[in-house]
């Protein structure tokens, strides 16, 4: 009899993507910032720079900032481009796919656009 194959168990991540000149992604560092100190044990939490990082996770690429990209063993699970209530942002990581009462672009700032 062979032994039962564990499951292996799936990593996950959440990455920020923002960019120096983005009023929204302003407002958002201090939800992520809380959001990064409640989850620290339990997942890495990464804001990345769009003006110094050509990288982007899982080959997203973000039609406006602040975004939001959730990848499990290097794959997008899920991505939201806006900001975030701590509430959203933690329904977003654990719960369905849509968020309550968030808006996908109504805070976003679109990449190209100027102020």
């Amino acid at each position: 009899m062979k032994p039962a194959i564990e499951p292996k168990p799936q990593v996950v991540a959440l990455y920020v993507l923002v960019a120096s000149d983005c009023p929204a992604c302003i407002e958002y560092k201090p939800t992520v910032a809380a959001f990064q100190k409640e989850r620290r044990s339990k997942m890495p939490v990464l804001v990345l720079n769009l003006d110094r990082k050509e990288w982007t996770p899982g080959g997203y690429h973000a039609k406006a900032t602040p975004a939001s990209v959730l990848l499990g063993d290097g794959k997008i699970m899920r991505a939201f481009e806006g900001v975030l209530n701590l509430t959203q942002l933690r329904s977003f990581v654990d719960g369905p796919w849509r968020v309550q009462g968030a808006s996908r672009h109504t805070t976003a700032r679109k990449k190209g656009a100027t102020k």
